[in-house]
């Protein structure tokens, strides 16, 4: 579920939340937040964000972080937040087309996401070289069109039958 920073300002959020938990009675809910998520103006509004995200890893929603090298990454977010996911932005992999440097970039990010104990997927695979590249980098899954383009819910079903 998308989340972003005019969530974390909202009164009541985390009760809301905790409401939505308990009348759903869902597991593995993964909240999803981008890096802008805690670009705010001030040092409060960034703590209290801080301390929101820490709330609903405890409430046991799951945590990850969308388009994660895409900007101007603030690496210490990686420690301020109890992450369980990373999801690598597509204009790393983009970019790693015929770089070295690049590749080398994208495979350390992958052993970062492990080394901090989260599920890595990478965003963007559209060719089968793209998804060999990132299994030997023992990147955990990925996502794109490779596999499938956005479909309505009625072609998605069908879909799922024929593939799994």
């Amino acid at each position: 579920v998308n989340q972003s920073r005019l969530h974390m300002q909202e009164k009541n959020y985390l009760a809301y939340m905790q409401r939505l938990k308990t009348y759903y009675g869902a597991e593995d809910i993964e909240l999803e937040l981008t890096e802008t998520a805690f670009d705010f103006d001030t040092p409060e509004m960034r703590q209290h964000a801080l301390h929101v995200m820490h709330e609903l890893h405890e409430m046991g929603f799951h945590l990850s972080i969308d388009d994660f090298g895409s900007g101007y990454s603030d690496l210490t977010i990686l420690n301020a937040i109890p992450l369980d996911v990373m999801k690598i932005d597509r204009s790393l992999l983009l970019a790693s087309r015929g770089a070295k440097r690049m590749q080398a970039v994208l495979a350390r990010m992958i052993d970062l996401g492990h080394a901090l104990g989260m599920t890595v997927i990478c965003e963007g695979i559209e060719e089968h070289e793209q998804e060999e590249m990132l299994r030997s980098y023992g990147c955990d899954h990925g996502q794109g069109y490779l596999y499938g383009k956005p479909m309505p819910e009625a072609e998605f079903s069908s879909f799922l039958e024929q593939h799994i």
